[in-house]
Protein backbone atom coordinates (compact mmCIF):
# COMPACT_ATOMS: atom_id res chain seq x y z
CA UNK A 1 0.00 0.00 0.00
CA UNK A 2 1.34 2.96 -0.93
CA UNK A 3 2.27 6.09 1.61
CA UNK A 4 1.35 3.30 4.45
CA UNK A 5 3.33 4.26 7.59
CA UNK A 6 4.84 1.87 10.00
CA UNK A 7 4.00 1.52 13.95
CA UNK A 8 5.12 4.63 16.19
CA UNK A 9 7.04 1.82 18.20
CA UNK A 10 8.92 1.33 15.59
CA UNK A 11 10.50 4.50 14.99
CA UNK A 12 12.71 4.35 17.44
CA UNK A 13 14.48 0.71 16.49
CA UNK A 14 14.46 2.84 12.69
CA UNK A 15 16.28 5.57 13.94
CA UNK A 16 18.86 3.63 15.83
CA UNK A 17 19.88 1.51 12.75
CA UNK A 18 19.78 4.73 11.04
CA UNK A 19 22.25 6.37 13.21
CA UNK A 20 24.11 2.93 13.60
CA UNK A 21 24.59 2.91 9.63
CA UNK A 22 22.34 -0.41 9.19
CA UNK A 23 21.57 -0.86 5.28
CA UNK A 24 18.51 -0.65 4.50
CA UNK A 25 18.21 -3.98 3.03
CA UNK A 26 19.80 -5.00 6.39
CA UNK A 27 17.28 -2.44 8.04
CA UNK A 28 14.61 -3.92 6.54
CA UNK A 29 14.55 -7.27 7.25
CA UNK A 30 15.40 -6.55 11.53
CA UNK A 31 11.91 -5.14 11.89
CA UNK A 32 10.31 -6.64 9.24
CA UNK A 33 9.51 -3.07 7.55
CA UNK A 34 8.92 -2.97 3.24
CA UNK A 35 12.13 -1.77 1.86
CA UNK A 36 10.43 1.03 0.49
CA UNK A 37 9.30 1.96 3.49
CA UNK A 38 12.24 1.95 5.16
CA UNK A 39 14.42 4.27 2.64
CA UNK A 40 11.58 6.95 2.71
CA UNK A 41 11.97 7.02 6.12
CA UNK A 42 15.81 7.38 6.10
CA UNK A 43 15.76 9.93 3.49
CA UNK A 44 13.38 11.91 6.03
CA UNK A 45 16.43 11.37 8.60
CA UNK A 46 19.24 12.32 6.51
CA UNK A 47 17.60 15.00 5.71
CA UNK A 48 17.03 15.87 9.26
CA UNK A 49 20.74 15.24 10.13
CA UNK A 50 22.17 17.21 6.92
CA UNK A 51 19.52 20.09 8.52
CA UNK A 52 21.62 19.43 11.46
CA UNK A 53 24.89 20.07 10.10
CA UNK A 54 24.12 22.92 8.33
CA UNK A 55 23.16 24.77 12.09
CA UNK A 56 26.28 23.10 14.01
CA UNK A 57 28.20 25.67 11.10
CA UNK A 58 26.68 28.38 12.36
CA UNK A 59 27.91 31.08 14.55
CA UNK A 60 26.69 31.91 18.04
CA UNK A 61 25.00 35.14 17.15
CA UNK A 62 22.51 33.56 14.42
CA UNK A 63 22.17 30.14 16.62
CA UNK A 64 20.65 32.80 19.44
CA UNK A 65 18.69 34.00 16.78
CA UNK A 66 17.52 30.19 15.90
CA UNK A 67 16.86 29.25 19.05
CA UNK A 68 15.33 32.49 20.70
CA UNK A 69 13.54 33.76 18.06
CA UNK A 70 12.67 37.74 18.16
CA UNK A 71 9.16 37.88 19.49
CA UNK A 72 6.74 40.36 16.63
CA UNK A 73 3.10 40.63 16.77
CA UNK A 74 1.46 42.88 15.15
CA UNK A 75 -2.14 43.24 16.46
CA UNK A 76 -4.75 45.52 14.62
CA UNK A 77 -6.54 47.17 17.56
CA UNK A 78 -9.26 48.53 15.30
CA UNK A 79 -10.04 44.92 13.60
CA UNK A 80 -9.56 43.53 17.42
CA UNK A 81 -12.11 46.20 18.70
CA UNK A 82 -14.28 45.63 15.85
CA UNK A 83 -14.59 41.44 16.65
CA UNK A 84 -14.32 42.09 20.61
CA UNK A 85 -18.32 44.24 19.92
CA UNK A 86 -19.40 41.90 17.17
CA UNK A 87 -18.29 38.92 20.07
CA UNK A 88 -20.26 40.37 22.59
CA UNK A 89 -23.26 41.01 21.01
CA UNK A 90 -23.47 37.30 20.04
CA UNK A 91 -26.12 35.41 22.42
CA UNK A 92 -24.47 33.45 24.75
CA UNK A 93 -21.04 34.34 23.86
CA UNK A 94 -18.73 35.45 26.81
CA UNK A 95 -15.94 38.05 25.58
CA UNK A 96 -12.07 38.13 27.62
CA UNK A 97 -13.08 41.29 29.07
CA UNK A 98 -16.50 40.03 30.77
CA UNK A 99 -14.58 37.35 32.47
CA UNK A 100 -12.36 39.69 33.98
Amino acid sequence: MAGRSIPSNMYKQLIQLFVQSVGINEASRRPRIRWNTVRRYYRQLHDCLAALSRLSQKEEPELDVWFNPPCVVDVNRERYQDLAAFASKQPGHTTIHQLG
